[in-house]
């Protein structure tokens, strides 16, 4: 019998904890077994505070086959003061570039919108979500990107609001 994709679940593994455990709500339903490229994506708000965390894919296959992806270390990090930036939509170039492993991306929106910010190979795959939230006009946003596990090469990273998106280049060297 030939595997077919049920669902994911997405696993999260913080600094202290011993094993990665299932987030809540975190169910991603499969699209069976197709020859055509899929996306699938999830958002953790479930986060309390700062830190590195690891995540990873459970998949589970209609015979109860299961599988894991390798895991993908991301650092959640928050400023503790608030800089007040012009009411301008801003992408900066990160800081810094050619970056091991980390680097830093600084935006500002023009308006309190709701903004993302992703990170994307050079294939367009999306690698990461830094930011994915509610974006206040007159203040500046640091989001950190951690690229450990990932190989050396261009990244991109996305600035999108309602209105409007902005792209940049960053380099990651090993």
């Amino acid at each position: 019998m030939k595997s077919t994709n049920y669902r994911f679940t997405v696993q999260r593994k913080g600094k202290s904890d011993a094993d990665f455990v299932n987030l809540k709500d975190a169910f991603v339903a499969g699209k069976g077994t197709t020859v055509e490229p899929q996306t699938y994506s999830y958002v953790d708000k479930s986060l309390a505070k700062a830190g590195k965390y690891s995540y990873r894919l459970k998949q589970q296959d209609l015979d109860k086959t299961v599988h894991y992806t390798q895991s993908l270390l991301v650092t959640i990090g928050v400023t503790g003061v608030m800089e007040t930036a012009p009411r301008v939509f801003q992408l900066h170039q990160n800081y810094p570039n050619p970056f091991n492993p980390s680097t830093q991306i600084k935006f500002s929106v023009e308006n309190t919108t709701l903004a993302t910010v992703k990170v994307y190979n050079i294939l367009g795959e999306e690698v990461a979500t830094l930011f994915d939230g509610s974006a206040e006009a007159g203040r500046y946003y640091v989001a950190t990107f951690d690229a450990t596990g990932l190989a050396s090469g261009v990244y991109f990273y996305r600035l999108t609001t309602k209105e409007k998106t902005d792209v940049r280049r960053m380099l990651l060297l090993r």
